[in-house]
Order: structure tokens, then C-alpha cells, then sequence
């Protein structure tokens, strides 16, 4: 029977595997199927699409480059550093004492303690920015984008309970700090916080990007952001190049087909074992 659960869990495996290699092929496609536009190319087709039937219907997938232009950046929360996107989180480990019944004696319990983890802060926000080139600048608003490949880790600290303060509902470390719920509170019986595992990502000024994404005037400026729904749904802000977005892609791609035909074989093969296995 062990060999047929396994071998059921390694043909679901294959099966994410072959959808991931499916959504590599759609990124692969759309990077090598959309045309790239300059600023002032983008403009003038728009100017163009506008004069013919009006403003408001404007929507074309694009691929745009040039450098970030924001006039009101974010601050990132920890790590005070101009970006215009921060994601932040703040992981604390716990030491947690519990009673197991005793293997021994059904009458006993026996007093154990447990490492856990808890998520207790996650915060993300961005800014609408520019991206501008030697023609022009276009707005761009980079809400649900894939900004991986763009991604900093501005803050990576660890700290002792003893350097963390939490006085009337604030939690404190150096110059940040947040609301806490009473639940959170590193005094609870029977637990005892070790640390704290600060972590902040942000997206910097002033970087050149490559864009991947709809250029729409829905929102009453030309603007790039997420495809709308039913269209493809690659949106892709990136320092990466196009040639190395693809070149990643079809990495991915031969990568995950060789991990699904593995997983559906040695899968098949385990579930075959465990039937002969289980008539026996």
C-alpha cells in the first residue's frame, strides 16, 4: 500500500510539474511573440488608435525598456530605502512546552517542549512609476507584476527577543515598529520567543527594466499594467533583459519536462508495485 500512495503523490507531482512547464511555454511565447516599443512609438500608435475611435479602448501587449522615474517613491518600512515596490515580513521563533501522553504508561503524560515558528507582520505595497527612455516616458502601474527578477533583500537580520521592546501594543526594533495584536505578546505562558527574523524586499529607483505587459488607457492615462482578465496574464517588470527572460524560460521549460516524465514514470511504476504487492 506504501508503494501505491507514493506512487499517486509522484504522478500528482508530475501533473504541477507539467503545469509549471506549460506556464514557462505561455512567458516564453508571449516574451518572443510581443513587439517592443519605444516610448514615443507606443505614444504615437496610441495618439493614432485614440484619434480613430476614441479614448478608453486603447489595449496592446507590450514589451517596453528603459529606466525607473517615480515622483513619489516608497520609503521601505525597515530598511528606509527609496523603491517604488517593498514586501516586508517578521518571522519570530518560539520555544513551545506541551504534555504528550507517554508511550509507557496511558495514565502519564509527560512534559515536552517544540520549536515553532510564526508569522506575526507581512506587509507589501508599490507605486505607480515611469519608465522612461531617450523618446519619452510611459506610466506604468505595477500591481500583481512579476517583479522577481528585480528584487533586493534590503533587510536580512536576526535578533534575540532580549534586542526586540513591546510597550503598550507596539512592537519596537531600531526605527521600526508596528501594532500587535495581544495574542502576539512574547509573555504567554507556556511559550517563549528565542527571535525575531526580519526580512525586507524592495524594488530601488532608478534601475533599468524591462517591462512585459498591457499598455491600456481603461484607467484615463496610457498606462502598462496586468492584462485584463481573459487575456494572457504574463506582466513582467524586470532588470533581466528580454533575451535572458526567454533564455530562463526555455531553461525552464526542458527542466520541468524532464522532472514530469521522471515523476509520471517512477510514479506509474510505484503503483503498479504496490497492487502486485497488495493481491499477493
Amino acid at each position: 500500500m506504501t508503494y501505491f500512495v507514493i506512487g499517486v503523490f509522484l504522478v500528482l507531482l508530475g501533473g504541477i510539474f507539467i503545469y509549471m512547464m506549460k506556464s514557462s511555454q505561455g512567458t516564453f511565447a508571449a516574451l518572443a511573440l510581443t513587439r517592443e516599443y519605444t516610448a514615443k512609438e507606443l505614444r504615437d500608435i496610441y495618439d493614432s488608435v485614440a484619434k480613430e475611435v476614441g479614448k478608453g479602448t486603447f489595449k496592446e501587449m507590450v514589451e517596453i525598456k528603459g529606466r525607473i522615474v517615480c515622483d513619489s517613491p516608497l520609503t521601505g518600512e525597515m530598511s528606509k530605502e527609496k523603491c517604488v515596490y517593498f514586501k516586508n515580513e517578521i518571522v519570530r521563533d518560539i520555544e513551545e512546552s506541551y504534555y504528550e501522553q507517554d508511550a509507557e504508561d496511558n495514565n502519564k503524560k509527560v512534559l515536552k517542549t517544540r520549536k515553532i515558528t510564526e508569522t506575526i507582520c507581512s506587509k507589501e505595497r508599490q507605486a505607480d512609476f515611469y519608465i522612461q527612455d531617450e523618446t519619452g516616458r510611459t506610466k506604468v502601474n505595477p500591481e500583481n507584476a512579476d517583479m522577481t527578477n528585480g528584487l533586493s533583500k534590503a533587510i536580512d537580520r536576526y535578533e534575540p527577543a532580549a534586542a526586540v521592546s513591546y510597550n503598550e501594543g507596539l512592537m519596537n526594533w531600531g526605527g521600526f515598529s508596528f501594532r500587535m495584536s495581544s495574542e502576539y505578546h512574547h509573555q504567554q505562558e507556556g511559550r517563549k520567543v528565542l527571535g525575531y527574523k526580519f526580512t525586507e524586499y524592495v524594488f530601488p529607483m532608478d534601475k533599468n527594466i524591462f517591462i512585459l505587459g498591457e499598455a491600456t488607457d481603461s484607467m484615463g492615462e496610457l498606462t502598462i499594467a496586468r492584462p485584463v482578465s481573459g487575456a494572457t496574464t504574463d506582466f513582467i517588470i524586470s532588470t533581466k533583459s528580454a533575451e535572458e527572460l526567454k533564455a530562463s524560460a526555455k531553461g525552464s521549460i526542458a527542466t520541468f519536462k524532464v522532472l514530469s516524465i521522471v515523476s509520471f514514470a517512477a510514479g506509474v511504476a510505484l503503483m503498479i508495485m504496490g497492487l502486485i504487492k497488495g493481491l499477493k
